[in-house]
């Protein structure tokens, strides 16, 4: 009998490591596809609340301080927001047998592996950049002196530059 129950605490204990682990695995991916979308979604708030900021003027408010303040409550939307997503789907996955997470670089080399019937486009214009040889890059160098609005005009009339050749510019 008491060997029948060492292995039945071993198998338990197993079960429940194993499980720990997947479970562990699931919280971090919601916990960090929450906070991705979450935090997408916090700077497209903020570049809106960015661009009407300045009408807080009319209102005689500083825009500065309205801005700081309006960011700070929607970060702090943001947090409580994601605590909420992730309780949430926390309590509404259900784990089943024979299923496996798959990794998203699992997911990513599959996609790869797809894309890789068309290699041979991507050689042939490697091949075509490589045939055409490097570009050298060549600096823009001003065969004469730059002229100053204020010195005199290089037509030669003695008007200061502003005044003659200038006064178009």
């Amino acid at each position: 009998m008491g060997l029948s129950e060492t292995v039945a605490a071993r198998v338990i204990a197993a079960g429940r490591e194993f499980l720990r682990r997947e479970m562990t695995e699931l919280e971090r991916y919601i916990l960090l596809q929450i906070y991705d979308s979450s935090w997408k979604d916090h700077l497209l708030a903020m570049d809106h609340l960015k661009s009407g900021i300045g009408l807080r003027g009319y209102a005689e408010q500083d825009p500065r301080v309205a801005y700081k303040r309006e960011g700070s409550r929607q970060f702090r939307e943001m947090l409580s927001g994601v605590q909420e997503k992730v309780t949430d789907m926390i309590f509404k996955v259900r784990l089943t047998a024979q299923t496996q997470m798959s990794s998203v670089y699992q997911i990513s080399n599959m996609v790869h592996e797809q894309l890789s019937g068309y290699d041979h486009l991507a050689r042939d214009m490697a091949d075509q950049q490589a045939a055409a040889g490097p570009q050298r890059v060549e600096t823009i160098v001003r065969e004469a002196p730059r002229v100053g609005r204020n010195d005199p005009c290089p037509c030669g009339s003695g008007k200061k530059y502003k005044k003659c050749h200038g006064k178009a510019g």
